[in-house]
């Protein structure tokens, strides 16, 4: 898991394009990065999901992580692991 806490919830939604799956995990902890690489492709405000960072992790997969108290990272910045 990218961030210590708990689950609130799990989710997947069918769409024309593929299926969207997910988890949400409530934390005080700033989430650490997996992997050694990964690109940001959006950061900043988001209609009602306040800071939204979106993470082009490859192979066609995004990661979305929203409603943090503020994004330390830049858009076309790369996180490298276990950065936070």
């Amino acid at each position: 898991m990218p961030a210590n806490g708990s689950k609130s919830g799990v989710w997947q939604e069918r769409r024309p394009c593929g299926t969207s799956q997910g988890v949400s995990i409530g934390t005080r902890d700033a989430p650490r990065f997996p992997h050694r690489r990964w690109l940001v492709v959006y950061s900043g405000p988001f209609r009602s999901y306040g800071q939204l960072l979106i993470i082009n992790a490859g192979d066609g997969y995004h990661v979305l992580l929203a409603g943090m108290e503020r994004i330390d990272v830049q858009l076309g910045q790369f996180v490298l692991a276990g950065e936070p």
